[in-house]
């Protein structure tokens, strides 16, 4: 399902091309949604952690450029946000979103050069 649109497969159904395709990421956001709802109601947070890792890119459209290869550290991510702990899984599901519709990735930075030297 590593598509830009994916078919969706409704109640009843005999076959795939009967359905219309779904944009990606709207198939995501109504998944998280219910995961989100389902996960409020059914799970006590004073016992239970749960965590979202991640959406899985598309890889077939680079939108970020050219790959290029990268020595030593530099920033790929533009505008990152760092690990934060949401209150909700609605909040957990809206940052996803959120964060898979903005360009995170950005060509890579000019070549960081470092030095290195021994410390006695």
């Amino acid at each position: 399902m590593n598509t830009r649109d994916m078919k969706v497969m409704r109640l009843g159904g005999l076959s795939w091309e009967e359905h219309d395709k779904v944009i990606r990421i709207k198939a995501y956001r109504k998944v998280l949604t219910t995961w989100a709802r389902w996960v409020n109601e059914n799970v006590d947070p004073t016992l239970t952690s749960i965590f979202f890792m991640s959406i899985s890119p598309l890889h077939i459209r680079a939108d970020f450029g050219p790959v290029e290869e990268v020595h030593g550290p530099g920033p790929m991510v533009e505008g990152g946000q760092g690990l934060g702990i949401q209150t909700s899984a609605e909040d957990t599901a809206q940052s996803a979103a959120d964060c898979h519709e903005s360009r995170v990735l950005t060509p890579p930075s000019p070549r960081i050069q470092s030095s290195s030297s021994s410390l006695d």
